[in-house]
């Protein structure tokens, strides 16, 4: 394009092209809520300068500070800038360090370290279960940094008691989360919700998973009524957002002034959930550390708001430059295989058709190699195969020995030519033992640009932030700084740690077993209140395991997730045999990937090999991806189950013995309409609803969801049990009379009055004493009162039954 003036029009640091006039006619300026025009200042306090045309320019890049559509001031990343206490817009980059009061310039979401637990009403997932996960999933997709250096999520689920699907941290990536997250059931009874046992599984995970400079921050998603018993001292350490609807306003606010109020969880999405922590973080609620602060720094620094002076020959510089990008490829990198290429790819793409630099490409793990020497390919997408097909060297990353390798590369090619010599590592371990190695690449005049897990992104940056980068200015350019970062290894990530019991102590600080409010000693109870069983120590047991009940730091009874178990109204502890559910932690094989549980066609697991992997029938390994999960015979992904388990499309254990009667003929399995059962293309009976093989056990006899024998019919036939909505079977109940109890809409029994039949945890009936209902030899539970309806038993004409 070409000015009123008839010169070629300049361009910004963007490429776009500036025109000399404004875009529609004079620019409105936003004005402030009397109508005066509102100013915008430095972080000094001072008004900025405005252009010929009135526009206030940004102290930085010397051009107009843009609008949005409402005539609001955006900062560079397209944020509303913040104000002061007089309405005054405020720009801190390129000024002098704040002294607006109150304001604080990190607030960027994705560049904060922060541990963000969501604490989530049990209640809400059951209405608006589909609402929450998706906002939640793309609020971490898009606002935060997963990289183990950034930030960390975990997910509770919260009633009386608390259920955590995902620890803090506890996944490999992104991707991992979302589908923990996917599979997280819309409803679970935990009893009824109170916000207070939510917070204390948070706070738990927080002192479980502690890490040094990080920031907790809770997000609870509330029905307002849950929070009623919660005190505001609960939560004064840790900035706390409470999600709720605006007819609980007042009870929220008496927990935290942090809220966020909704008409209807409809109405919330992910950008208003960043927006507010934004908010509130430049308004001071809301203070956590940036990465940028503590962590390890490039040699040359690649932060876009730092400008470097550019040499004037740029780009002859880079036609005729040696970049070798060095490229980690050992175990720590192995599940990031694909996301870390594209980002690798992208840069080669960019800078290689812009210029004519030669690249070579060393990757590296317990030994390094060169995957391309410099220049030795023959067009850029040549280059970029190479890259995708990379060979992954696995074990320890040795990159002191790596950049050994990378400076001998740059000798081999060194021609007396004084041209522009850069190295890029892509890498996701630490490399802050590599200090003195990088110093020697910069003092023999190598650009160095150091690029860990959360600055990849920037290998996608367009061609004029490379000449930014790599045509350095040396006279001018920025001293070399150390590597040496503090704080967790990036590649660090927290487990569930084992079973530790803290030494136990009274409300006295004595040694002891925990006690009361009341100063009574704390009792662990069963679900019938029976105290359980103790070890020869006196420590108490878990009825299933015959492992000592773990405690917290606060000597506190705690499940295997963590947090505190359960209490009654005595103030025991409660521990349900077999029905917490344990953290969700997969083996590994030997090669540190994660084993994913495999089922067979059969409905069985498969077999595993000495290292821990899935094998089929035949004793093959069964195919993974680059991330682990196993692949069909097709090379496709398997489909999951409903427990969350892989399907393997052939028996796990050669042809499956199909369940015989006792005169050898096949059993059928009859569904609740009285049919048999569909097949799948094995023959095997399948589930009408979930269409998931009905399994058998090692008797060869078709079992229920609990193991159980299925009943049978008088021809020797296993009859299914159907299920509900959720997926859990509706086991047949008859009364007193022998007769079925009647079914609501959802084919839920009912009894006389109409009320669900209670159910414990697996679906089983529970009868009017809280007990288990008995069976009869047809394996119908039977419950202690007449079905309604029942035919009226004869009389004699004084009222006796008719014998």
């Amino acid at each position: 394009p070409i000015g009123p003036d008839g010169q070629p029009l300049p361009t910004d640091s963007l490429g776009r092209y500036q025109f000399p006039e404004p875009s529609t006619g004079a620019a409105a300026k936003p004005p402030t809520a009397s109508g005066q025009t509102v100013e915008v200042i430095g972080a000094d306090g001072q008004p900025l300068p405005t252009d010929s045309s009135g526009n206030v320019l940004h102290p930085e890049t010397g051009e107009p500070i843009a609008t949005n559509p409402e005539g609001l001031y955006l900062d560079t990343d397209g944020s509303i800038l913040p104000t002061d206490a007089t309405g005054k817009f405020v720009v801190t980059s390129g000024t002098d360090a704040p002294t607006v009061p109150g304001f604080s310039r990190q607030c960027n979401l994705n560049a904060g370290k922060l541990d963000v637990v969501f604490i989530v009403n049990a209640d809400l997932l059951k209405s608006y279960g589909s609402v929450i996960r998706h906002v939640i999933a793309e609020f971490v997709d898009q606002h935060l940094d997963l990289s183990p250096d950034v930030s960390r999520v975990s997910l509770l689920e919260f009633g009386k008691s608390v259920e955590v699907p995902i620890t803090l941290g506890g996944y490999n990536e992104k991707q991992e989360f979302a589908e923990v997250l996917k599979s997280v059931p819309e409803y679970q009874e935990l009893g009824t919700p109170d916000a207070s046992s939510g917070i204390a599984a948070a706070q738990q995970q927080i002192k479980t998973f502690h890490r040094d400079g990080s920031t907790p921050v809770f997000i609870i998603f509330s029905t307002g009524d849950d929070v009623t018993d919660v005190g505001k001292d609960s939560v004064q350490d840790v900035y706390t957002l409470i999600i709720g609807p605006n007819a609980f306003d007042s009870e929220i606010h008496s927990v935290s002034l942090n809220t966020l109020f909704l008409d209807e969880f409809d109405h919330l999405d992910a950008p208003k959930l960043a927006s507010k922590l934004v908010e509130d973080c430049k308004q001071g609620n809301l203070q956590f550390a940036s990465v940028t602060d503590s962590h390890e720094t490039d040699i040359v620094s690649d932060d876009d708001d730092v400008s470097t002076p550019i040499s004037e020959n740029c780009n002859d510089e880079l036609d005729a430059a040696h970049i070798i990008l060095l490229i980690e490829t050992s175990d720590n990198t192995a599940a990031d295989k694909s996301t870390m290429l594209n980002h690798v790819s992208a840069f080669i793409e960019t800078v290689g058709t812009k210029s004519r630099a030669k690249f070579g490409v060393v990757n590296y793990g317990a030994t390094a190699e060169a995957a391309a020497d410099i220049g030795n390919y023959d067009s850029t997408a040549e280059l970029i195969d190479t890259i995708k097909d990379i060979h992954f060297i696995s074990g320890d990353p040795r990159i002191k020995e790596a950049i050994r390798f990378v400076q001998q590369l740059f000798q081999e090619h060194s021609d007396g030519v004084n041209r522009l010599q850069a190295l890029v590592i892509v890498r996701k371990s630490d490399s802050s033992d590599a200090v003195a190695e990088l110093q020697s690449l910069k003092d023999s005049g190598i650009t160095v640009i150091n690029l860990g897990t959360s600055k990849w992104k920037k290998l996608n940056s367009d061609f004029n932030h490379w000449r930014k980068k790599l045509c350095v200015n040396v006279e001018d350019a920025p001293e070399a700084v150390t590597l040496a970062g503090s704080g967790i290894d990036e590649n660090d990530k927290p487990t569930t740690p084992a079973a530790v019991v803290y030494p136990i102590v009274d409300s006295s600080g004595t040694a002891g077993k925990p006690t009361t409010a009341t100063g009574q000693t704390v009792e662990i109870v069963n679900a019938d209140g029976q105290p359980l069983p103790t070890s020869d120590s006196g420590d108490v047991v878990h009825p299933d395991t015959g492992e000592v009940i773990p405690t917290n730091v606060e000597g506190q009874y705690v499940g295997p997730d963590g947090s505190p178990l359960p209490t009654d109204d005595e103030g025991n502890a409660i521990v349900v045999s077999g029905t917490e559910r344990p953290p969700q932690t997969l083996p590994t094989d030997e090669s540190g990937k994660i084993v994913y549980p495999i089922i067979g066609s059969d409905g069985q697991l498969l077999p595993t090999d000495a290292t821990g992997a899935h094998v089929d029938a035949d004793g093959e390994p069964i195919q993974t991806d680059d991330f682990g999960k196993p692949l069909g015979p097709d090379g496709q992904p398997l489909p999951t189950d409903s427990l969350g388990r892989y399907q393997f499309p052939e028996p796990s254990t050669g042809a499956a013995v199909k369940p015989t009667t006792a005169s050898g003929q096949p059993v059928e399995v009859i569904g609740p309409d009285g049919k048999p059962l569909p097949t799948d293309a094995s023959g095997n009976y399948v589930d009408a609803k979930t269409l998931e093989p009905i399994p058998t056990n090692a008797d060869g006899q078709y079992v229920g969801p609990d193991g159980s024998p299925l009943p049978t019919n008088v021809d020797g036939g296993a009859i299914a049990y159907p299920t509900d909505d959720s997926g859990k079977p509706i086991y047949p109940i008859i009364g007193s009379d022998g007769q079925p109890l009647p079914t609501d809409a959802s084919g839920a029994y009912v009894d006389a009055s109409g009320s669900p039949i209670t159910k414990d945890d697996e679906g089983k009936p529970i009868g009017p004493d809280g007990q288990p209902l008995p069976t009869d030899s047809l394996g119908r539970y039977q419950f202690p009162k007449p079905s309604p309806g029942a035919a009226a038993k004869p009389t004699t004409t004084s009222g006796q039954p008719v014998e």
